[in-house]
């Protein structure tokens, strides 16, 4: 595990008037990023001011980006001008007034979804619901920048033993996903899981928190077969194709005897998915769906075979988001060694458009960090 060397901390007085960011300002390719100077935050009362070191990429960003941002039901609609960013850590450079629960040194992963906790969501413990405060990177201005302002209780803090930067960026937001999809599946020992879009971020993350939730078996899906090795790599012990004919068939020869997989993770959405995890899944099986490639989430439909639905007695879910408590528990994992993301590609903040078109080519397993 990569431990980041010890890290020279910035007195306010060193902190500098002004940084680099990256706005949006209209929707489109990559060359609508534009990385630019701009004033330096200020801690405001409650606050912390963060000094970013790495951010991780993802689908999400690629979908803002291009002005296809769904409006999420509970939640402000996306508008210009912007400032992407789900995924990133670094260190504490400054309090606000009244932080007393946060040091300066201190390491830190930016909560991807923090929680309000008083919302009628968060009440009922359906904190991945909270419609009390705004997401970073989501609805207010996310990590894309070399400094940001959080508040203090929207972090978490990293030991100095810890994985380091680069690995930590990306934890929080597809594990988490994972963690939730993989609890609401209620996957246990000896269940056979199959997760689809299994080179992803959240699909890799699926495949190793099944495994630590006790699965007996998980199978990965792919379209790619030269990612069939680092699927496996991962953690998968076995890779398909759900394209191949015969996919369906050789799923239900891993089963035992049973006439399909007892938990289907779903981290794409399409029809073609979808549909595949109602046939592959077991009398009683349970499909979890975190995602859809869908422009307009609200709108999307599909045609399904409910009429498998019902006569396998299948559970399909819906999975939003995830809790603190998700983050907490995999934060705590990795820090454990337990859980490891492959990282693909980093790319230097400024390259924030290479590293932008390398997530829409979609040709690596894992993901791509940009270092500050």
């Amino acid at each position: 595990m990569t431990v980041s060397p010890a890290t020279v901390i910035e007195a306010p007085a060193a902190i500098p008037a002004t940084m680099h960011a990256v706005r949006l300002y209209e929707y489109g390719g990559p060359e609508v990023l534009r990385y630019e100077e701009v004033p330096t935050p200020s801690p405001g009362p409650g606050e912390i001011l963060v000094r970013m070191r790495a951010m991780a990429v993802n689908g999400w960003d690629i979908r803002w980006r291009s002005g296809h941002a769904p409006q999420v039901p509970g939640r402000p609609a996306p508008s210009l001008p912007f400032q992407l960013g789900r995924e990133g850590a670094g260190e504490i450079v400054a309090l606000g007034e009244g932080v007393s629960d946060r040091a300066v040194g201190e390491r830190v992963v930016l909560l991807a979804a923090p929680a309000c906790g008083r919302c009628m969501y968060c009440d009922r413990g359906d904190g991945a619901l909270c419609v009390g405060v705004e997401l970073p990177g989501h609805t207010r201005f996310g990590c894309n920048a070399e400094y940001v302002t959080a508040q203090s209780g929207d972090v978490l803090v990293v030991p100095e033993d810890g994985p380091g930067f680069t690995e930590l960026a990306p934890i929080l937001w597809a594990y988490a996903t994972a963690q939730h999809m993989v609890k609401l599946a209620r996957t246990g020992v000896g269940d056979v899981v199959v997760v689809t879009a299994a080179a992803s971020s959240v699909g890799v993350a699926a495949m190793q928190l099944a495994s630590l939730a006790g699965a007996d078996l998980v199978i990965g899906l792919t379209r790619s077969a030269d990612k069939h090795d680092e699927i496996r790599a991962a953690g998968a012990d076995i890779v398909l194709d759900h394209r191949d004919p015969d996919a369906v068939d050789r799923i239900r020869g891993f089963c035992g005897g049973r006439i399909g997989a007892d938990v289907v993770l779903d981290a794409y959405g399409s029809e073609e998915l979808v549909r595949f995890a109602i046939r592959a899944a077991d009398l009683g099986g349970r499909i979890v769906l975190a995602a859809t490639p869908a422009a307009d989430v609200l709108t999307d439909t599909i045609a399904l075979p409910l009429g498998l639905v019902f006569t396998k007695h299948l559970s399909v879910l819906g999975s939003r988001g995830y809790s603190r408590g998700d983050q907490r528990q995999v934060l705590d994992l990795a820090v454990r060694g337990k859980i490891s993301m492959p990282i693909a590609k980093t790319f230097p903040f400024d390259q924030i458009a290479a590293a932008h078109e390398a997530q829409a080519a979609a040709k690596h397993v894992g993901k791509i960090v940009l270092t500050v």
